[in-house]
């Protein structure tokens, strides 16, 4: 079974005006440790989905307090009690987009994925996931 959300995100950089960006958030029992994020984007007049993947642990994390230490890190934001802060920080590339997105949103997504997998629950299919790596690896 497969969870989403959809809600509008703004993006902030220092050097543009805010944008609002179309998220989603999905996540699925076979891969349960998992969130994808789905931004949608329009630019140029052209359609474009960018999607990241991220620990659910980690979104969860993030609501609470500051969390990630990589590419992507996720913190509730200081100045909007009801938002949460997402920056994107692709190491090979020199790039920072940060998102503001509704926390109260992201909260009931993970509360429907616990629904299905509690946390703590988990479980990895190996041979699938050794099959995905090979077949990666070609």
């Amino acid at each position: 079974m497969t969870t989403t959300a959809t809600s509008q995100w703004v993006t902030h950089h220092p050097h543009a005006e805010p944008r609002s960006l179309t998220v989603e958030l999905s996540w699925t029992q076979a891969d349960p440790f998992t969130v994808k994020i789905t931004f949608r984007t329009n630019l140029d007049n052209r359609s474009q989905d960018v999607d990241w993947e991220l620990s659910r642990d980690l979104l969860a994390a993030g609501l609470c307090a500051p969390a990630g230490d990589g590419d992507i890190r996720i913190a509730p934001s200081d100045h909007e009690p009801d938002q949460i802060v997402v920056d994107l920080r692709p190491a090979d590339s020199g790039q920072h987009l940060r998102l503001l997105g509704p926390a109260g949103r992201v909260r009931d997504f993970l509360t429907a994925t616990y629904a299905q997998v509690a946390p703590g629950t988990e479980t990895v299919d190996v041979d699938r996931a050794l099959t995905q790596i090979l077949e990666a690896a070609k």
